[in-house]
C-alpha cells in the first residue's frame, strides 16, 4: 500500500504498544478510582456515589439545584445499608420527580480513599456506579424541591454531560450510545 502525497511512508511498519498502566482519576483529592466496564457491581464493596443517566421515550434529563448554573445528571450517595435499586428509585424521585421502571449498570469508578479524606481511612474501598435509568413516568417536582429538572433531545442531553463531565465524557458517552441502541431496540 502507498500514500502518493507522503513519500516513503508505510504505516504497516509502525508497532503502537498498550499504554502502560492505568488511567487513575482524582476525585477532589479524597478519591481515587480506576474505570471498570461492568453490568454489575461487585459483590460486598459499598457504593459512596452514583451518577444516574435518566431517559424515558428517548429524551434525556438533566437536574441542578436552586443555586447551579450548570446541568448534570442526577447523582448523589446511598443511605447506609441502603440497597442500590431502593437508592436509585429514592434518588430519580427526589431529583427528578421520576419513577423508575428499570436500570442498566454501565461501569463504576473502583475507589481508594486517599489520606486527606476526613471521612474514611486511607486505602478504604469503595466504588462509583455509572447506571442508565429508564423512568416509567415523570412527575412535578414536588413543592420546595432543591433541584430544577430539565428533558432534552438526545443531541443536547449528550451536550450537556460532556460539558458537567469532561473526565467522564468517554464512559458516559458509551452509556449514553448504551441507552439510544436499546431505545432503538423498543427495549426501554
Amino acid at each position: 500500500m502507498s500514500f502518493p502525497d507522503v513519500p516513503n511512508f508505510d504505516p504497516g511498519n509502525y508497532f503502537i504498544p498498550d499504554p502502560p498502566g492505568v488511567y487513575e482519576h482524582n476525585l477532589g483529592d479524597l478519591w481515587r478510582g480506576v474505570w471498570q466496564p461492568a453490568n454489575q457491581l461487585p459483590e460486598g464493596v459499598p457504593v459512596n456515589h452514583a451518577y444516574v443517566l435518566l431517559y424515558m421515550d428517548g429524551r434525556g434529563y438533566v437536574v441542578r439545584t436552586s443555586e447551579g448554573d450548570t446541568w448534570a445528571t442526577p447523582e448523589g450517595a446511598p443511605k447506609a445499608d441502603e440497597a442500590f435499586d431502593a437508592f436509585l428509585a429514592r434518588l430519580l424521585e427526589e431529583q427528578a420527580g421520576a419513577s423508575l421502571k428499570k436500570y442498566v449498570v454501565t461501569g463504576y469508578l473502583d475507589c481508594k480513599a486517599t489520606s486527606h479524606n476526613p471521612d474514611f481511612p486511607a486505602g478504604t474501598h469503595s466504588v462509583r456506579p455509572l447506571a442508565i435509568a429508564i423512568a416509567s413516568a415523570v412527575k412535578d417536582q414536588r413543592p420546595g424541591s432543591a433541584y430544577m429538572r430539565r428533558r432534552l433531545p438526545a443531541n443536547e442531553h449528550i451536550i450537556a454531560i460532556r460539558k458537567r463531565y469532561p473526565e467522564f465524557a468517554k464512559y458516559m458517552g458509551d452509556a449514553i450510545s448504551t441507552y439510544l441502541i436499546m431505545h432503538a431496540k423498543g427495549e426501554d
